[in-house]
């Protein structure tokens, strides 16, 4: 029974102890509330207008004061802080009774439950009119400052002007200027003003005005050299910023607006040099006083060295100047050679000792240096042809000389090369002189040769081991040796690439395909198969089909020459037709190689013009599917057929001959030459020989080629 008596007191007591602490907390709050320390001391108007109040006041000194919370008319405005003491009231309607209440606030957010009231009102307005706005604003700006200027308004009630930088309050001011300072260059800033008179009536209007800020150039430049002797060219390269436009003045008279001028100095003497820069926003300008140093160009001195002074021809020499204050070179390697070049190459084709000479010369003088004897070339022990003129040699191989027949003061250029032939291999010889026009030899020899040597000579003219220079306008003269003497009747198949410079056609009036190759072959120009193959921005490339390779060549326009007949009246050209087709007869004549056609017209009498009419049918057929072929690209193969069908013809239709008759021949690429009389044929020939003839061309393969609609 004790024992539970002990723990009811227990209980008991706990409560008590639970409830005196609880009342101790409350106790401790209401400590921290005490009305009296925490309201304001003080509350009043200080100021008034017509549509504002300003209230201050004197803040409560405990530590646990927070804030104190503003009404007016009841209305609860803003919370203001424990160091705020004023408030200025605005947009107040005038003439009006307004209360502020206040409520303090401690750290524990506790409120005061006494209110501090104070009541005024603002004044009468006599004056609602805001004043005029600013006007004449204007501004100037450097790269980081812009001035603004503009005139106040005459309103005698004009206070001040809030200004604003790119919409953002800056102060207020009664002045009529602002200096903005540490802005950014080629940068916009935009000011703004609103002006307010005496009474807070501010004008809704802003006016603005923007401006930039301005990115001036900066002048600068480098060159080159800054020493050298006349006449002295300089690079100058503007280094300037923010500059587009440009004057030079290199001191010497001489100006330039180029942005990196190249000039040249021409006299002895030290320049000043200066640039002026400029741009939208303003300009600047360097000088370099005694920039430029220009000295006196000595008389030059000559000297030179060679590399491979001593070999066998053909012997490649490599020049090399040594001159000082060279500006321009003459070389004479004493074999009738020259050269303009500095450091030239020189190949001699003859054995001897050559003496070499070379000027050198500048504005102020030459000079001349002259090295007895300094080449030796001697004649290759191998050579077979090392002690003959005519360039050939016994019995029929390849190899070959590089001495020819031909004269050596009319050889412009003389190009060697050699290749290892095989029997049945087709093998190229290139040429890449710049001197030859010549560019290739390809040829295919029946048996192995071994090495093969080919030598192009491009001649100043006519060769000199022909009897008569080639027919027609002569672009190139040349002579072309491969291997020796014969050894092109050892080729099973050659041909020959050049090239013809297109200025040279154009200033001629020459069409590009009538360009041909021809070859001296038996004391007469005969007109190779060519055909063009390719162009260049230069030239135009051709090649040509030959079994001659040992001989002398042109490229030329071939002339079509006008015939000639016993009466001075009678004359055609090659593809005329005589007005008088009863006449003749006509006949072709082609050359040994086929490349050269003569059209021989022999005539007879009245009585025979059903004979000549018989013959011609067969042979104008054939002449038109040759002009057919021509057009086509293929006469070239043609005409070597073609020849021998006539020939054939005439030789099955002649069965008698007549006699005193005229003759009358028409030559393409070739020299007029007389004629003997000779009879007519008596000729007869039928329909069934035409087809049968027709029929034969095409068998053999003259027509082959022809497409089958043009057979007709």
């Amino acid at each position: 029974m004790l024992q539970k008596m002990v723990l009811i007191l227990s209980g008991i007591i706990i409560k008590i102890t639970i409830v005196a602490i609880i009342a101790a907390i409350f106790s401790v709050s209401a400590l921290a509330i005490d009305a009296s320390a925490l309201d304001l001391i003080d509350l009043d108007e200080t100021d008034v207008g017509t549509s504002w109040i300003n209230w201050t006041w004197t803040n409560p000194t405990p530590a646990e004061f927070d804030h104190t919370a503003l009404y007016l008319n009841n209305e609860l405005k803003i919370p203001v802080s424990n160091e705020t003491t004023f408030y200025n009231f605005t947009n107040l309607d005038s003439d009006t009774s307004y209360e502020l209440s206040t409520q303090t606030v401690d750290l524990f957010g506790n409120v005061s439950s006494f209110w501090i009231n104070d009541t005024a009102s603002t004044l009468a307005a006599t004056d609602i009119t805001a004043p005029s706005s600013i006007t004449n604003l204007t501004a100037i700006s450097g790269e980081t400052w812009i001035y603004w200027n503009w005139k106040n308004p005459d309103d005698t009630d004009f206070d001040h002007v809030e200004i604003y930088l790119n919409g953002i309050h800056q102060f207020n001011t009664n002045s009529n200027f602002y200096n903005m300072t540490n802005l950014d260059p080629n940068t916009e800033y935009t000011l703004s003003g609103k002006t307010v008179d005496n009474v807070w009536n501010i004008n809704s209007t802003i006016v603005t005005l923007s401006k930039r800020t301005k990115l001036f150039p900066s002048a600068s430049f480098s060159v080159s050299d800054t020493k050298g002797k006349e006449p002295f060219e300089v690079d100058f390269e503007d280094t300037s910023l923010n500059a587009n436009t440009w004057f030079w003045d290199f001191g010497d008279n001489s100006t330039s607006n180029e942005t990196n001028p190249i000039h040249t100095y021409e006299n002895p003497g030290i320049y000043n040099v200066s640039l002026n820069v400029s741009n939208n926003d303003g300009y600047n300008h360097i000088l370099k006083n005694n920039f430029i140093n220009v000295t006196v160009l000595p008389k030059p001195i000559a000297n030179f060295i060679a590399i491979n002074k001593v070999g066998n021809y053909p012997l490649k020499v490599s020049f090399t100047d040594q001159s000082t204050d060279a500006v321009e070179w003459e070389w004479d390697f004493g074999d009738g050679s020259t050269s303009i070049y500095p450091n030239p190459s020189h190949t001699y084709v003859a054995a001897g000792n050559y003496t070499v000479s070379l000027t050198v010369s500048n504005r102020n003088g030459n000079d001349s240096t002259s090295k007895l004897n300094y080449i030796t070339v001697s004649t290759p022990t191998t050579d077979p042809d090392s002690s003959s003129n005519s360039g050939s040699s016994s019995g029929g191989g390849g190899g070959g000389s590089s001495v020819t027949s031909e004269r050596y003061e009319n050889i412009l250029e003389k190009a060697v090369t050699s290749t290892h032939m095989i029997k049945g291999m087709e093998k190229p010889f290139t040429f890449n002189n710049e001197m030859i026009d010549i560019t290739y030899i390809i040829a295919t020899a029946d048996f192995n040769v071994g090495n093969v040597k080919a030598i192009v000579e491009s001649l100043n003219t006519t060769s000199s081991i022909v009897s008569k220079p080639p027919e027609g306008r002569v672009y190139k003269n040349i002579n072309i040796w491969l291997g020796d003497y014969g050894f092109e009747k050892k080729l099973i198949d050659s041909s020959i690439g050049f090239r013809v410079e297109k200025t040279w056609l154009k200033e001629n009036s020459v069409p590009e395909f009538s360009v041909s190759m021809v070859v001296y072959k038996d004391n007469n120009w005969n007109i190779l198969p060519t055909e063009k193959i390719g162009e260049d921005d230069t030239y135009i490339y051709y090649e040509a089909t030959t079994s001659e390779i040992y001989s002398s060549f042109a490229i030329v326009e071939p002339v079509q020459k006008e015939a000639t007949t016993s009466n001075a009246d009678s004359s055609l050209t090659e593809n005329s037709v005589d007005p008088d087709a009863s006449k003749a007869s006509p006949s072709l004549e082609v050359s040994e190689e086929g490349e050269g056609t003569a059209l021989v017209v022999k005539t007879e009498s009245k009585a025979s013009s059903v004979k000549f009419l018989l013959f011609a049918i067969p042979l104008l057929i054939i002449i038109s599917l040759s002009y057919v072929a021509f057009t086509r690209g293929y006469h070239i193969e043609a005409k070597t057929k073609m020849s021998a069908f006539l020939e054939e013809m005439k030789a099955e239709n002649i069965n008698n001959i007549s006699s005193g008759k005229e003759e009358s021949t028409i030559s393409s690429g070739s020299s007029k030459r007389p004629t003997s009389e000779v009879p007519l044929p008596k000729v007869e020939i039928t329909k069934t020989h035409v087809s049968a003839k027709i029929k034969k061309l095409e068998e053999s393969g003259i027509l082959t080629n022809v497409n089958k609609k043009y057979q007709k």
